[in-house]
């Protein structure tokens, strides 16, 4: 296992405290379970009884952060909306329009791996 890096620990101490503060509700920060792979992009999943976050992390740093937020806004999304729901969408695009990741590529690499998330990209949008 390998030492989560200070500046991802950073990014989700920032986003948790971005977030909590704007939606009036109590975060605990998760643990993290590190590993690297060869490739570009990073791939995770949580735990979500232990609040843990499991981050193979490739060599895209911007791949890489939109992966810890995906799996943050698992551990920062109410018990009935932690499983790819309207509600958990909501969350992860707010984390990432925060952290200013490149939209155009978050939702190509977001719509690759669920539709609901440009559904949630878009009503997001309207919000504005």
């Amino acid at each position: 296992m390998i030492q989560t890096p200070v500046w991802a620990q950073k990014l989700v101490s920032d986003a948790i405290k971005w977030y909590t503060k704007q939606e009036h509700v109590k975060a605990k920060a998760p643990g993290f379970i590190w590993r690297h792979r060869i490739g570009l992009n990073s791939s995770g999943h949580t735990r979500l009884r232990e609040n843990q976050i499991f981050i193979t992390a490739g060599r895209n740093r911007v791949d890489l952060k939109l992966c810890i937020l995906h799996e943050l806004a698992h551990c920062l999304a109410p018990r009935e909306a932690q499983f790819h729901t309207v509600a958990f969408w909501d969350i992860t695009w707010k984390l990432i329009r925060w952290a200013k990741l490149p939209i155009r590529y978050c939702k190509q690499r977001e719509g690759e791996y669920k539709k609901g998330a440009l559904v949630a990209y878009r009503r997001g949008r309207c919000k504005k």
